[in-house]
């Protein structure tokens, strides 16, 4: 890991006295670039996404999944979560007592007229109430939603944005890149299976 984000190794000497949501920032602005249309082979290993995904490199799932993984050794309680067209993830927040919306390939946040951060659920109950979600980004100067409104983006703008959501019940993104690394011989399509039947895959809800 110091190999593939080298900067994981200056965290502030505070970081483990911070806000799981200042973790989850700070962890997300390290390496998201907004990624781009190249992608990962089917064999690249998360160690490998996580030298390239700055270049930029990856999509939404990609983002997540180095997202987690990072999440993970910082022991900071996060998951997978997918909307229509787009995968993010949730973060636990001690504060709120309640999961919070994160996207870490574009570095957003949201939050409610009380300027609290909103889960993706509250976000769905605004969007169809025909509210209005304030995002609140927090990546670098070069990034998209830098100079954009992220509700003029079509993963955002509009309620059918929320009509599904998927969570993700668990998070063994680093266990399931040992299987992949084992399992790489074997195609790609069969693979979530063996992860399935030897519980190392998340389920879903």
């Amino acid at each position: 890991l110091a190999r593939a984000i080298p900067e994981f190794t200056n965290v502030p000497a505070d970081f483990d006295s911070w806000p799981n949501i200042r973790k989850a920032r700070y962890i997300a602005r390290l390496f998201s670039r907004d990624g781009g249309s190249l992608t990962f082979g089917s064999t690249t290993t998360l160690i490998e996404k996580m030298e390239q995904i700055r270049r930029p490199f990856g999509l939404c799932s990609d983002h997540v999944e180095v997202f987690l993984a990072l999440c993970n050794i910082f022991d900071v309680p996060a998951a997978e979560v997918s909307i229509t067209n787009h995968t993010v993830a949730r973060v636990w927040s001690r504060t709120q007592q309640q999961w919070v919306f994160i996207d870490p390939q574009f570095c957003l946040m949201a939050k409610g007229p009380d300027d609290r951060y909103l889960s993706l659920l509250q976000m769905r109950e605004i969007y169809f109430g025909g509210g209005t979600v304030q995002f609140d980004f927090f990546g670098n100067s070069n990034q998209r939603f830098a100079r954009e409104d992220p509700r003029q983006c079509d993963i955002y703008n509009r309620p059918d944005d929320f009509s599904d959501i998927i969570l993700t019940n668990g998070n063994n993104v680093l266990e399931v890149d040992q299987y992949r690394r084992r399992l790489a011989w074997i195609p790609k399509p069969v693979r979530p299976l063996i992860y399935f039947a030897f519980g190392r895959m998340p389920g879903y809800q």
